[in-house]
């Protein structure tokens, strides 16, 4: 056990997706809404040492589930799941987060997908997400689970 890291209490509910960014942050994605009793609707940031950091904004954070998360090469914030709203803001199932945990409205998400994106991943030289799931659709645009978005979210047919 690290002693260094406090995550006695941790989450009222289960984790789907851990990642660290390269500051060393830790973001975690699933469907909890408290972490050590404290409010972190279905996702978080915590320090190195398991504490919550209070530099990101998730009061209010998800309605539903949140099945993975990214940082991409523009240090925003990325996530998908089975949720359409982010912070009482429509957000269908995508949604890139400043670092402040604010939405980044350079991503347009208002239509998104039609059904649950469950995993994504980075393309950091093409600045592109690839993302997979029980999605028929993206933006009313036939998709069948896998598809691939540029970095303001529009798919990409290159």
């Amino acid at each position: 056990i690290d002693t260094g890291f406090n995550s006695i209490s941790g989450f009222n509910s289960y984790v789907l997706d851990v990642i660290i960014d390269a500051n060393g942050k830790i973001y975690c994605a699933g469907g909890f809404t408290t972490y050590k009793t404290v409010a972190a609707n279905r996702i978080i940031r915590l320090n190195t040492d398991g504490t919550k950091d209070t530099g990101f904004d998730n009061s209010t954070g998800f309605g539903s589930e949140t099945d993975a998360v990214i940082v991409d090469s523009e240090g925003k914030i990325v996530v998908v799941g089975a949720f359409t709203a982010y912070k009482s803001v429509t957000a269908n199932r995508i949604i890139r987060l400043n670092d402040d945990g604010s939405k980044d409205t350079s991503l347009d998400n208002s239509t998104g997908f039609g059904g649950t994106a469950l995993g994504m991943t980075y393309d950091s030289y093409n600045r592109r997400y690839v993302v997979g799931g029980l999605f028929s659709t993206y933006r009313s645009v036939t998709q069948n689970g896998f598809t691939r978005l540029n970095h303001t979210g529009v798919l990409d047919t290159i």
